[in-house]
Order: C-alpha cells, then structure tokens, then sequence
C-alpha cells in the first residue's frame, strides 16, 4: 500500500438513513417511499457537496450513482451498515478516487443473487422491522441514541501514523 503525504486528513460524510437508496425497479421508477421521497433532496445535496468540494480542492467518491451498492447483499442484517463486500468496494473506491492504481472494479454487480419467494422477503422485511427498525424508531421517539451512555471507542484525537493499523488501537 501507498501512502500519499499530500493527503492530510479523512473525511467520510453520509447519512445512514438514505444509504442503499435507487434501487430502480425494471421498469426505472424506484423500489421504496425513501426513494421516491427522498431522491430529489438527495440530487440537491449531492449538487452543493459537489460545489464545495470543488471550492475546497476536497475530492468526492460518489457511491450514490453506483448500482452494485444498490444490492442488498452489499448491506447487513441491519440494511445500515455495510457488510466486508461492501466495505472493500467502498475503500477501493475511495482508493482510486485518491489516484491511486485500481485493485479491481468496485462498480461491478454482484453475481445473480438466488431468487427467494415473495414470503421469504417478507419474512426478512418483518424480522427487519422487529430486529432493527423497530428499536431504532423506539430510540427517537423517545429522544434516545443508541450511542447513548455507551464510552467513546477513542475520546481523544490522534496523529494518523502510516503503518499502524486500526485493530493495533483497540
């Protein structure tokens, strides 16, 4: 692996609730309310985080224009966070994004899932709700985090040192 000094600090902005958004149905109108509700806002968004990246010289990876980060095997159980797949497209991308010589082809799709019956998603979809959706709802109705009473991981801000690796920080 590289390191390239001309790059000095990180950032990853995001918002959990709309990742996994444009899953485009076969006839190009979209799967979900989040979709539908939400897409324009997230085109207007994603318009002025162009601009001021382009103002301050901050390079962007555009997940949202990618269709294989649209399968849900790229997600976990808790359609929030990414699964390894997931993660090794999203720093691949990011990896070229900076310039650097391309691993492979983050974008590419996945293989043919195995399709399963209209009940088995359902039955995943209501395991989703009581399992995840559900709580998280919970949580805001009752002004609650689920980060709430739990310790920093790293309270303090550190020096990024090449070669040390998260899980030697743990």
């Amino acid at each position: 692996m590289e390191v390239n000094a001309n790059y000095t600090s990180f950032v990853a902005v995001g918002d959990s609730f709309t990742e996994g958004m444009s899953d485009r149905l076969p006839d190009g109108s979209y799967r979900g309310w989040a979709d539908v509700r939400f897409r324009p806002r997230m085109e207007e968004l994603f318009a002025h985080v162009d601009s001021l990246a382009s103002r301050h010289g901050a390079l962007v990876v555009d997940l949202y224009g990618c269709a294989a980060m649209g399968d849900q095997r790229m997600w976990d159980a808790d359609r929030l966070h990414l699964t390894a797949e997931g993660h090794r497209r999203v720093a691949e991308a990011v990896w070229q994004r900076l310039g650097l010589d391309a691993e492979d082809d983050w974008q590419a799709p996945l293989p043919p899932a195995l399709r399963t019956s209209w009940a088995a998603r359902r039955a995943a979809d209501a395991r989703f709700a009581r399992r995840h959706l559900g709580p998280w709802i919970g949580q805001r109705m009752t002004g609650r985090s689920s980060g709430d009473g739990r310790p920093a991981k790293r309270p303090e801000l550190i020096p990024y040192e090449p070669g040390r690796t998260p899980s030697a920080d743990a």
